[in-house]
């Protein structure tokens, strides 16, 4: 689960963590993802937090690995992350709608590409 340190995130992450998964959840901010991690279970290894910047690539092979060596496969890709600022189109910086495009769209493609052969190859995952 990415972008689950808090809002949507946090509460798919809850979700599925009262339906019996254990859970991996991954921010940029370690304070808000240990946070989130301890309101969901309090230190059984159900829930893992991690740190990640999605907008880097070398972090996202990282985070997929220290998932799989945890949990042993990844089962559900669930992907969340914020975007751009809002504003109207003049009044956000072109630097602001990339920062947004590789965080929302090219994350979710680069996470995709790491975690769906696993799923193939076992004929299983969402």
């Amino acid at each position: 689960m990415t972008g689950a340190s808090a809002g949507l995130g946090l509460a798919a992450a809850r979700a599925l963590y009262d339906e019996g998964a254990r859970v991996a959840i991954c921010s940029r901010d370690e304070k808000r993802i240990t946070a989130a991690a301890k309101s969901l279970d309090n230190d059984s290894g159900v829930v893992s937090p991690y740190v990640c910047d999605l907008t880097v690539p070398e972090q996202i092979v990282a985070l997929i690995m220290a998932v799989e060596n945890q949990f042993g496969r990844i089962d559900i890709l669930v992907t969340n992350c914020g975007g751009p600022p809002t504003g109207r189109h003049d009044t956000v910086a072109a630097k602001d709608w990339e920062l947004g495009y590789n965080l929302t769209f090219m994350s979710t493609i680069r996470l995709i590409e790491r975690v769906t052969p696993g799923m193939k190859s076992r004929k299983a995952g969402r």
